[in-house]
């Protein structure tokens, strides 16, 4: 958008920028003015062969004869700490400097002529630091500098200048292509000089009289990047407005949400470029995955909360207190959940968006229509994981009195997929005991911790350590910031969100693929997951068995129910379309609506939630010999019977007559999930 001033708007537009960036008020920035103790210190050397290649290439430590440097400046920024400036000699063969400990400090060289200008420049980034201690910087490789004189202004007046990120805005600029690329033609409207080959830059971007303060927000970048779809169709999909068969994409329809994943001075390579490879390959950043593909969801008002990243940030700020609000009429086309949603500047590290006290989700409906809600406890950062992990639907909201169980399809009360919080805090679900002692010793009870009353509840908070576990001398704890970002992102960050990878982590390298921060040292962790999935893909076929056939193993049920799962709405009264389930009350004799839709939900819960088996396999192998015990005998029962015979308990004859062998899994190993046999007494009881 061009932008036209008389003289005496830009003038003050001009003093504005000045007062905004800190333009030429450096002082805030050095030494001098912090009370941070300078108790670390750092050496650099100068790798001067490639920087005049002319010159005899055994020049190592000193500059190359008739460079015209004169002198060496080293500038060290970093996240926080105050910028530290010192000038050495250009024979100096080391550089030794006083600095502030950071863990991400970059160091720049420039080597200066007679007059101050650069006339040649160095980096080195990620630099460590501790106190009390020198570290050695890898020699510095100096090279000639990229020259655009409609830059030179904007350097001098942003040496010192801060981005969002906290990292030096020049140093971070001078690490990305915007810097290097010499190349680019100048053709838009916005700015003046038509034609003109400029190349990016600092004027290339924000025009030569900071015409454009935010680039990225008015589709600036686009302008270079709107590379064809054949070549980049995950950030420009020009079908993602469309039907289900179509991908997501990255960009939305206006091409100005660049640096909701990009730092906008270093786009690739500055900060967040290892976790934004890793979210692509997530579950987050997959732009084929139905999360995001099923509908545009922009424009669904009951999903883009959760399925949208502007969706979900609007329901955050609100609370969550109407989902609808969150809603548009315009499509800004389908999009996985970017950076933005969960970060609130490039600043990714300090910038998780929060939820204090713990989430409340609404049950049975959105907003001020749902008809009941359920408690999360407060776990931290975590917290911002639980809104769409939590169910739209539970027990609750089957037991509201508010529906006719002879005419509701099940897509009216599906908890929906991926329910991972539900399961994990073991608040899903239909619940057949209301006393809740049933269930509290998985979860429900809402303790986490320390006291937590099942064992992953202990993780991501009190800074809980396993070891007090089993490796010898070795302590892992687990940080404060809840369950989902102990397991998921781990000890690095790692945005797979891959438990099984962050679970490696915990432990290095020391203990190959081991480890979880020590409580399964004796166990490798995929090898145990793999296992334990494939039993569990067992148990829900045999669940599933249940609403077809009789438990007495006499046939077929007079009233059957299909589990399909993957159509939109799951359970069929025939396997023919437009054969969905409506009458509830007829599948169970003497059973009730209420219960055989709650045991449905319970399937679909956990089956839908891919993780159920790990994340409180307790819980969930409770709420499945219930909802079994159910269907076979139209009540729940007594669950404290014990018994010699375990089919007593759960008859699993039937459904081994009818399906006797599987590759890996005996009917054995599903009595055991289902049942537990007490030594003591040499007696079974439902687990």
């Amino acid at each position: 958008m061009k932008i036209s001033l008389n003289k005496i708007q830009f003038l003050l537009f001009a003093l504005l920028l000045l007062a905004l960036t800190g333009c030429g008020a450096t002082s805030t920035n050095t030494a001098g003015n912090t009370a941070l103790p300078l108790s670390a210190k750092l050496t650099a050397k100068l790798d001067w062969s490639s920087a005049n290649k002319s010159v005899a290439k055994s020049v190592s430590n000193t500059p190359p004869p008739l460079s015209g440097v004169t002198s060496v400046r080293l500038m060290i920024t970093g996240p926080i700490v105050p910028v530290i400036r010192q000038t050495f000699t250009h024979t100096a063969s080391t550089m030794n400097v006083d600095v502030y400990p950071s863990d991400d400090l970059v160091v720049t060289a420039l080597a200066l002529d007679s007059s101050g200008n650069t006339v040649f420049e160095g980096l080195a980034t990620h630099v460590i630091v501790t106190a009390g201690n020198i570290t050695n910087v890898p020699p510095i490789t100096m090279i000639p500098p990229v020259t655009k004189a409609a830059d030179l202004r904007c350097f001098a007046c942003h040496e010192t200048t801060r981005d969002e990120t906290g990292h030096n805005l020049v140093s971070s600029f001078k690490q990305s292509g915007h810097y290097t690329n010499n190349s680019w033609v100048d053709n838009s409207k916005n700015y003046p000089i038509v034609g003109t080959i400029r190349g990016t830059g600092c004027a290339g971007c924000h025009g030569p009289a900071h015409n454009d303060v935010n680039p990225a927000a008015s589709g600036r970048c686009y302008e270079c990047h709107n590379y064809p779809d054949s070549i980049d169709l995950k950030h420009n999909n020009p079908d993602s407005a469309l039907g289900a068969d179509f991908d997501a994409r990255y960009l939305s329809i206006g091409n100005n949400n660049c640096s909701s994943c990009h730092e906008p001075h270093n786009p690739t390579y500055g900060t967040g470029y290892q976790q934004r490879k890793d979210w692509a390959k997530s579950g987050h950043g997959d732009t084929s995955s139905a999360a995001w593909t099923h509908f545009d969801f922009t424009v669904e008002n009951s999903c883009n909360a959760c399925h949208t990243p502007d969706g979900f940030i609007k329901a955050l700020g609100n609370g969550w207190t109407n989902t609808d609000a969150s809603s548009t009429t315009v499509s800004s086309v389908k999009q996985p959940l970017g950076c933005n949603a969960c970060h609130s500047s490039n600043d990714f590290k300090n910038s998780v968006r929060t939820i204090s006290g713990g989430y409340s989700a609404g049950m049975g409906g959105f907003g001020s229509s749902a008809t009941n809600s359920i408690q999360y406890p407060n776990v931290g950062e975590s917290n911002i994981c639980i809104p769409c992990h939590a169910s739209r639907e539970n027990g609750a909201s089957i037991n509201d009195h508010k529906t006719d169980f002879t005419n509701t399809y099940f897509k009216d009360k599906d908890p929906h997929g991926l329910s991972a919080a539900a399961v994990f805090y073991g608040k899903g679900g239909f619940q057949f005991y209301t006393s809740g002692v049933r269930y509290n010793t998985y979860g429900a009870a809402g303790k986490v911790g320390r006291n937590a009353n099942w064992s992953h509840g202990k993780l991501g908070m009190d800074n809980y350590s396993a070891v007090e576990a089993r490796t010898a001398g070795v302590t892992l704890n687990t940080g404060n910031k809840g369950q989902c970002v102990a397991c998921h992102l781990g000890p690095k960050a790692n945005h797979t969100f891959s438990a099984l990878s962050s679970a490696r982590a915990t432990q290095g390298t020391s203990d190959k693929n081991k480890g979880c921060y020590g409580c399964h040292n004796d166990e490798t962790m995929t090898v145990l997951v793999n296992g334990e999935r494939i039993i569990w893909d067992r148990l829900f076929d045999f669940f599933a068995w249940n609403f077809e056939y009789k438990a007495d193993g006499t046939g077929p049920r007079s009233n059957p129910i299909y589990y399909l799962p993957s159509m939109y709405t799951p359970f069929w009264s025939t396997k023919a379309l437009y054969g969905e389930t409506k009458d509830w009350t007829k599948l169970v004799p003497n059973g009730t609506g209420p219960e055989t839709m709650g045991a449905a939900m319970n399937l679909r819960l956990l089956a839908a939630e891919k993780g159920s088996f790990v994340h409180n396999r307790n819980f969930g192998r409770a709420l499945i010999a219930d909802s079994i015990v159910y269907l076979q005998k139209g009540s729940v029962g007594d669950r404290s019977v014990k018994t010699t015979n375990p089919n007593d308990i759960v008859s699993f004859t039937a459904y081994s007559t009818a399906y006797p062998s599987h590759p890996s899994v005996s009917i054995s190993d599903l009595k055991a999930k289902l049942t537990k046999f007490d030594s003591a007494t040499g007696k079974y009881i439902r687990r």
